[in-house]
């Protein structure tokens, strides 16, 4: 089975899910797309065998590729303001809104590095390297559904600081997140003999990091058209992804480095942010779907790790959240302002397809504690950020899916929101 087969039928399939979601009432904003998982494990090898191991085999390096583009996009969204999804209040969110969110993911990746390695000494689970498989996984719990969060502020009509806060909280966890994976990686990456220290194998990913940036603005002015944008994008992202999975490093670490380099001096953010769009959704549902067929089957007392891992991230974030609303001034002090992180999205998804690439010895139990976690959160993490905002008193008309909001559609500050 030829390999564009494969991705075409991907993306057909894909679209096909997404129009039957759609017709059942089953879309709304902050859907992590578990839809596409359960697809990719239906038509795995564990399952139906329609897509077999080898064909897995043959799809990783492109799947290197499509991380990529997401840790190229987190890189843009830290600098560019134009990127589809950050509205222009947020946008002009004080920075000190972001250190909140690197303290909640702090604590979250402590707690859950810490009780990882507990677990796997409890269980006896045979890991190779534990503790580094514990930090990654600690780093893989630090991220929050930050498009998601957006979507849902805004489809609730809510505007203001608390909201602001929420996601400048859910962009700074992200990027800890990402540089805390791609450093455990990169060091975890030490080769027996003389090879390289993990140390070096870090300072190569950032070397690629840059150099990708770096020859993006090589080949493209900022005059340039929108095609010649996709083209480069296409072509940088392409060297940088490839050469990391040459090296078995974290192609969302090097590419979120070109990302920041690339916004940082490039003027027309909104052209620029086009061309992402162009290749995120489909990107996103091949991820989704590659997740849902890199599935192994878990057995014995890998799925008491699997469990406890989405209950801890959620109990970790909680107390997270309110340490870090307490630990900066003048900003909202939001009550629960870690329960409206708790949801998981595609970056949360991409990272545990890094890590299955990498280390395929101990993905299954990577793999499954995300999907599970992407489940528990899809029922959560919208009721949750509601109240959150209803709190803070922000919460605005709800327009149901497809509507548009009217910019003066909102509720005075001393009036109920109107229920669903």
């Amino acid at each position: 089975m030829s390999i564009s087969f494969v991705l075409v039928l991907v993306l057909v399939l894909g679209f096909l899910v997404s129009r039957i979601v759609e017709h059942l009432g089953l879309a709304r904003p902050g859907r992590s797309g578990v839809e596409y998982l359960a697809l990719g494990v239906l038509l795995g090898p564990h399952v139906s065998d329609f897509i077999t191991e080898s064909v897995v085999s043959t799809l990783t390096p492109f799947l290197s590729v499509v991380l990529g583009v997401v840790g190229f996009r987190m890189g843009l969204v830290l600098r560019m303001p134009g990127l589809p999804g950050k509205s222009a209040e947020n946008v002009q969110s004080p920075k000190r809104y972001a250190i909140p969110g690197i303290v909640a993911g702090l604590f979250v990746g402590a707690t859950v590095t810490g009780l990882t390695l507990l677990a796997v000494d409890l269980l006896g689970l045979d890991i190779d390297r534990p503790l580094w498989f514990a930090i990654e996984l600690g780093a893989i719990a630090m991220t929050a559904n930050e498009t998601s969060v957006r979507a849902i502020a805004s489809r609730l009509g809510a505007r203001g600081p608390a909201s602001s806060l929420i996601a400048s909280m859910a962009t700074s966890t992200n990027v800890m997140a990402l540089l805390a994976f791609g450093a455990a990686l990169s060091i975890a990456r030490t080769s027996s003999g003389d090879g390289p220290s993990g140390i070096e194998w870090f300072l190569v990913s950032v070397g690629i990091g840059l150099g990708q940036g770096l020859l993006y603005h090589l080949f493209v002015s900022k005059n340039d058209g929108e095609d010649s944008q996709f083209l480069a994008v296409v072509g940088v992202l392409v060297f940088g992804s490839g050469v990391a999975y040459a090296l078995e490093l974290s192609p969302l670490f090097v590419t979120i480095l070109g990302g920041l380099i690339v916004g940082a001096v490039l003027d027309p953010a909104d052209q620029l942010g086009r061309v992402i769009e162009r290749l995120e959704m489909p990107l996103e549902i091949v991820l989704l779907f590659s997740a849902g067929v890199l599935l192994d089957p878990l057995e014995g007392v890998g799925w008491v790790l699997v469990l406890a891992f989405p209950i801890a991230r959620l109990a970790a974030f909680g107390v997270g959240g309110a340490l870090g609303v307490r630990v900066v001034r003048k900003i909202p002090k939001l009550r629960g302002s870690g329960n409206a992180l708790m949801g998981l999205g595609i970056l949360t998804v991409a990272m545990a397809v890094n890590f299955a690439l990498v280390n395929r010895e101990a993905a299954s139990l990577v793999t499954n504690a995300v999907i599970f976690g992407l489940i528990l959160t899809d029922v959560l993490a919208v009721p949750a950020l509601r109240q959150v905002l209803a709190d803070a008193g922000e919460l605005h008309t709800w327009h149901p899916p497809g509507d548009t909001i009217p910019p003066g559609d909102t509720i005075p500050p001393d009036d109920p929101p109107r229920p669903e």
